[in-house]
C-alpha cells in the first residue's frame, strides 16, 4: 500500500511573473482616484468581487501578488476566486473528482494555495466560507432554471450552509473568525474520521493545530501538530491521497514557526531540520533557517542557508530577495546585483527590488543606478516610504 503525493510543488515551477504574454490578465478598472500601482488597492477589489465576479476577483489579486509577491493572502485569493470562476468544475473539485484534482488546470489553481501556505502556513481562509457556498449553490441550481428556480436554489442554499458537514463547517466557521466553534466542528470531524470520512485524521489535526496558532494558543498547536505528524506517519501505508501542502515538511515548517514565537530557537531549528529530512527541496526551511541566523548574527550561517534557499526555491521572490539583500550587506555586490536583477526578471512590477537594485548599482559605481531608480518610481506606490529619497537621487521633483 503506497501513499499517492501530489506534488504541487513542480507544477510552481513557474511563478505568475513569468506567464506567456497571453496568460497575463489585463488589471481590472479601479476607482479613478486609486493608485494603480497599490497592492492593496487591487486586493480590496478581489475581496469586493469575488462573489458576484469572480473573474474580476482573480484577475484583481494576480495583480495585488504582481505587486506584492510576498503577498499570501493574494495567491490565496487568485485561487479561491479561479475555482468559483467554472460552477461544474467547482464542483467536482469539491467532490474529489480524481480526473479533475489532477488535471494541470486545477493543479495549476491548487499550486496557488500551495505557495501562499509556503509563505504563512497559518494564513487564514477568508473566503473559504464563499467557496463552499458557491459549491453548494452550485450543486442546487439547474443551470437551464428560470429566476424562480434560481431563487428557490439560493433559499436551500442558505438552509445547507447552516447544517454542513463538519469538516465544511469547521472551514467557514475559521473563515469566519470563529475559531473555537471551527475546533469545535474539526473535533465532530475526528470521530468519524477513517473508514466514514474521506478526510485523514493528519489534515483535521493538521486544521487543528492551525487554528490553535491563529487563536495565539502555541502550546496546543503544536500538539495537535504533532499530533498531525503522528498520523501522517501512520497513514503512509495507506491509501490517501495527499496533497502537498499537508506534507510532513510542511507540518514542520509549521512547528518551527511556533517554535520560533514561543522563542524556542533550538526546537524552532530543529523543527526546520526535520522539514528539510523530509523534503530536501522545501526551501522555506532554508529560509527561516537563515533568517534566524541573521538575527543572531552569524552571517556565515545565513548565507549558507538563505544561498540554498535562493538555489531550491528560484522562483520564490522573497527567498530570493532575502539572499541578494545579504550579500549586498557583506559588500558582495557583483553577487548582490546578479540575485537583484534575477528578481526584477520574476517580478518586474516589484518596486522594492528595483530600489533595492538601484541602490546596489549605486554603491558599485557601475550599471545603470538612475534607471532602476526610475523603475522603482514607476511601480511604486503613492505611500511608499523610499519615493522621497528615489526622487531626490534623480532630482525629480514631489508631485
Amino acid at each position: 500500500m503506497r501513499i499517492r503525493l501530489v506534488l504541487l510543488a513542480l507544477l510552481a515551477a513557474a511563478p505568475l511573473c513569468a506567464q506567456r504574454p497571453g496568460d497575463v490578465p489585463r488589471r481590472p478598472r479601479l476607482a479613478a482616484d486609486a493608485d494603480t500601482n497599490s497592492a492593496a488597492a487591487y486586493f480590496r477589489l478581489g475581496n469586493q468581487q469575488l462573489g458576484n465576479a469572480p473573474a474580476v476577483a482573480a484577475d484583481a489579486f494576480y495583480w495585488a501578488a504582481q505587486l506584492d509577491p510576498a503577498s499570501g493572502d493574494a495567491l490565496y485569493g487568485r485561487h479561491v476566486a479561479l475555482l468559483m470562476t467554472n460552477q461544474r468544475r467547482l464542483v467536482r473539485y469539491s467532490e474529489g473528482d480524481v480526473g479533475t484534482l489532477r488535471s494541470p488546470e486545477v493543479q495549476r489553481i491548487d499550486s496557488l494555495y500551495y505557495r501562499a501556505l509556503l509563505r504563512d502556513p497559518f494564513l487564514q481562509r477568508r473566503y473559504d466560507r464563499d467557496l463552499i457556498r458557491q459549491y453548494v449553490l452550485a450543486v442546487m441550481t439547474n443551470p437551464h432554471g428560470g429566476a424562480e428556480e434560481r431563487s428557490l436554489a439560493t433559499f436551500y442554499t442558505d438552509a445547507i450552509m447552516r447544517e454542513l458537514p463538519p469538516m465544511m463547517r469547521g472551514r467557514v466557521m475559521g473563515s469566519e473568525g470563529r475559531l473555537a466553534q471551527a475546533l469545535e466542528a474539526y473535533d465532530d470531524a475526528l470521530r468519524v474520521s477513517g473508514r466514514r470520512n474521506r478526510v485523514p485524521a493528519r489534515v483535521i489535526r493538521h486544521e487543528r493545530g492551525r487554528l490553535y496558532a491563529l487563536a495565539g494558543n502555541d502550546s496546543m498547536a503544536l500538539v495537535e501538530l504533532g499530533l498531525a505528524l503522528d498520523a501522517a506517519v501512520q497513514e503512509d501505508e495507506g491509501e490517501h491521497l495527499v496533497w502537498f501542502y499537508e506534507s510532513k515538511a510542511m507540518l514542520e515548517h509549521s512547528r518551527g514557526m511556533v517554535h520560533e514565537r514561543r522563542g524556542d530557537r533550538t526546537a524552532a531549528r530543529e523543527a526546520y531540520a526535520r522539514a528539510l529530512t523530509e523534503d530536501l527541496s522545501y526551501h522555506p526551511a532554508h529560509l527561516r533557517l537563515g533568517i534566524m541566523a541573521m538575527a543572531e548574527g552569524d552571517t556565515v550561517t545565513a548565507l549558507a542557508e538563505l544561498g540554498l534557499a535562493a538555489q531550491t526555491g528560484s522562483t520564490d521572490i522573497p527567498a530570493r530577495q532575502a539572499y541578494g539583500t545579504l550579500l549586498a550587506a557583506l559588500h558582495r555586490l557583483p553577487e548582490a546585483e546578479a540575485e537583484l536583477l534575477a528578481v526584477t526578471e520574476l517580478a518586474p512590477y516589484y518596486a522594492d527590488a528595483w530600489f533595492l537594485l538601484g541602490m546596489v548599482r549605486d554603491w558599485r559605481g557601475e550599471g545603470d543606478a538612475h534607471g532602476a531608480y526610475r523603475a522603482f518610481l514607476d511601480r511604486a506606490p503613492r505611500n511608499h516610504s523610499r519615493r522621497a529619497q528615489a526622487e531626490q537621487i534623480l532630482g525629480v521633483p514631489s508631485p
